[in-house]
């Protein structure tokens, strides 16, 4: 993995470790497409502070990473989208939580 201080899009943050590059190597984040393209934001003003993005036709996605150009910049990240199990790797006779958001669950009331 190479890290390009002189990246067309601006600075791409000052410093990283080894192990910042061991674990994006280990995830093959290289190989990760992307969901939004690069895309010019707006700044902080009330009537523009709030990007939306429709993504689709990607499938089953367990991971998210976000690039700021340049660094920095952005307070929140919120994903919408439906929790979908992968079936296949569990055990056919493994006890499942249908209720938990992480199998898929849905809270609709709390008292």
């Amino acid at each position: 993995m190479r890290r390009d201080p002189n990246h067309p899009y601006g600075q791409i943050g000052s410093a990283c470790s080894d192990e910042d590059l061991a674990t994006a190597e280990a995830l093959g984040t290289d190989r990760w497409a992307d969901l939004v393209p690069f895309t010019p934001l707006q700044p902080g003003y009330a009537e523009s502070r709030h990007h939306f993005f429709d993504v689709s036709g990607f499938g089953r996605v367990t991971h998210l990473r976000l690039n700021m150009f340049p660094d920095g910049g952005i307070a929140r990240l919120r994903v919408h989208g439906r929790v979908s199990p992968n079936w296949d790797t569990m055990a056919a006779s493994a006890e499942v939580d249908l209720c938990s958001v992480l199998n898929g669950g849905l809270g609709i009331s709390c008292r």
